[in-house]
């Protein structure tokens, strides 16, 4: 549902309780589902393009549905308008509550520990890849593009995901 604009970037409104793509969301603060945010209808149509496969491909395993624990997806005072937080086209994850196509469950939590690299390795690097192929390919900034994490002092204890501003947009494919 179409929620206006920021900066003249479509929003929607995140109703994270929908399953479309196989995954949920909800505010870590929040424990119940239902609440609806303002979202970048591009970055939206991206993540839920994307994150259940990244996160196949960290956990080598078939997933069924992923719910994510967010930190949230709009910016706050710390962030300036430079950031993708301001423009809603950015979630920081705290958690990944994971169900897989045998019925068996984990939660992954985003603080990184070593015991896990491998799995942000791989979901780092899939994001990454969907990025660069689904622009362009000439999006600014270093590699992995659109994913922050431990390496970050700011990003100890939550990853950044996002969709940088890339000559092609991926929800049309147009330049």
């Amino acid at each position: 549902m179409a929620a206006g604009s920021i900066r003249g970037e479509a929003q929607i409104r995140f109703n994270a309780c929908d399953p479309s793509g196989g995954i949920t969301a909800r505010y870590y603060e929040n424990a119940r589902c239902g609440s609806v945010r303002k979202i970048s209808k591009t970055f939206n149509g991206f993540l839920r393009r994307n994150l259940k496969a990244c996160v196949e491909q960290g956990t080598r395993k078939r997933v069924q549905h992923v719910n994510i624990i967010d930190a949230g997806i709009s910016g706050d005072p710390r962030h300036t308008s430079r950031s993708l937080h301001s423009m809603n086209r950015a979630i920081d994850i705290k958690s990944f509550e994971i169900t897989y196509t045998d019925g068996s469950t984990e939660t992954i939590n985003s603080d990184q520990q070593s015991q896990r690299a491998s799995f942000f390795q791989g979901f780092a690097q899939c994001w990454s890849n969907a990025v660069i192929a689904q622009t362009s390919g000439s999006c600014p900034g270093s590699i992995p593009k659109g994913f922050i994490g431990r390496e970050d002092p700011d990003h100890r204890h939550h990853i950044h995901i996002s969709l940088p501003y890339c000559p092609r947009d991926p929800e049309t494919g147009v330049k």
